[in-house]
């Protein structure tokens, strides 16, 4: 299920042009009242998989932001 998000925010962020850096997670909503996505998720985990995902497919032409 990991690998399928990662990939999946991986294409939308290249064609939407996002940078995965500014994601936010539902948990970050100040009137969200439980752990979601759950608390297995590591946010800075996961983006730098998204990055490194846009990296391999992009083959480095336009690196991502970099992280603030």
């Amino acid at each position: 299920m990991h690998d399928n998000a990662v990939a999946g925010i991986a294409s939308l962020s290249s064609i939407l042009g996002l940078d995965p850096h500014t994601m936010r997670l539902h948990r970050e909503d100040p009137k969200t009242t439980h752990a979601c996505p759950g608390t297995n998720v590591r946010k800075l985990a996961v983006i730098q998989d998204i990055v490194d995902e846009m990296a391999r497919r992009d083959g480095g032409d336009h690196p991502p932001a970099a992280s603030v």
